[in-house]
């Protein structure tokens, strides 16, 4: 039988510590200005440059050819310098897109 020392126990506690504050951070940075509606404070990520085409009549999400229309209440200003993209799945859709955030500038 094999007993678990004492610096053995505060190092899993530590480490799980790390584990819980590091997802605590990410989700609350995330959540600072994404909002509920668009990723459900977790579906948001920066998008890829060859993902957003800008038009005209609004931004193209490339993968799945969809158009989000200026003035569409799912695509919004980013506030960074970088697009961001919400995706979710909604049955056999995988990485449907719901939201686009735009950099200022395109």
């Amino acid at each position: 039988m094999t007993h678990t020392t004492p610096t053995q126990w505060l190092t899993a506690a530590f480490t799980i510590a790390c584990l819980i504050i590091g997802a605590w951070t990410e989700a609350r940075a995330h959540g600072e200005w994404y909002e509920y509606d668009c990723c459900s404070n977790r579906d948001c990520r920066p998008a890829q440059a060859n993902e957003l085409r800008f038009t005209p009549e609004g931004v193209l999400f490339v993968p799945t050819n969809r158009l989000f229309k200026w003035g569409d209440r799912y695509l919004r200003p980013s506030q960074d310098a970088e697009s961001h993209v919400c995706l979710f799945t909604y049955g056999s859709e995988q990485n449907s897109a719901r939201c686009v955030y735009y950099a200022i500038g395109g």
